[in-house]
């Protein structure tokens, strides 16, 4: 819709959702959705490309059925106190990162995961605590064993954004690693950095995979 470029081409095309969608209804009726649920995912407007909702299904939103190429994101940092309600809905969707006291943002890693298409990236920047905290532990199991990882820039001290969560930026390829890889890796701990991708840039360290420890991600060198 949004590539052919006449009008004609764009409605024989939403004519067609519209065929569509009338099938999709009576199927979702058959399968007992619930009126609610109905309504929310045929009011969805396909041809909008700042359309929002508040559930996601790639295939029926994007005509994407075999993953992403990449998914990026900043996953919101909700803490476990807050999700209280959630813990046992999280329970049941079978995430191998489960941990009781894991903040929410833990989960998106591994849905993101599920989002990519073989040998596609993942990049976010969420709360840094996952590195060595107790509830990160299957986290980092699982990014570890399942995923290549490209770059981690562990931002210790300088505040990426106004609230005081100290941060990191991951980038990882769904992939299972080698034996022998290797991934760049930053520590910023000075508040007070004028050029923040220039130090970057220059203060890269290299670190091999398999060296991290579950118990926690210590990203030094060698020495």
């Amino acid at each position: 819709h949004f590539s052919v470029k006449t009008r004609t081409d764009k409605k024989r095309i939403e004519k067609r959702y519209n065929e569509i969608k009338e099938n999709l209804k009576s199927i979702l009726v058959k399968l007992n959705f619930g009126n609610e649920d109905i309504i929310k995912i045929l009011s969805f407007n396909i041809f909008d490309q700042l359309c929002r909702a508040d559930w996601f299904d790639p295939d029926w939103m994007f005509g994407i059925n075999n993953g992403f190429d990449i998914v990026i994101g900043n996953p919101p940092y909700v803490r476990q106190e807050r999700i209280k309600d959630k813990k046992e809905e999280l329970r049941k969707q079978n995430y191998e990162v489960f941990e009781g006291t894991a903040d929410l943002y833990v989960y998106f890693y591994e849905k993101g995961y599920k989002l990519l298409k073989s040998g596609g990236v993942l990049c976010y920047i969420t709360s840094n605590k996952w590195l060595r905290a107790k509830y990160g532990y299957k986290l980092r199991k699982f990014l570890k064993g399942n995923m290549k990882i490209i770059k981690i820039v562990d931002f210790k001290g300088y505040q990426v954004f106004e609230q005081t969560v100290d941060t990191n930026i991951i980038i990882l390829q769904k992939t299972k690693p080698n034996s022998g890889n290797f991934f760049e890796f930053v520590n910023i701990s000075d508040k007070n950095i004028d050029d923040i991708l220039k130090y970057i840039e220059n203060n890269k360290n290299k670190l091999e995979q398999s060296k991290l420890s579950y118990n926690g991600w210590t990203l030094e060198d060698n020495s």
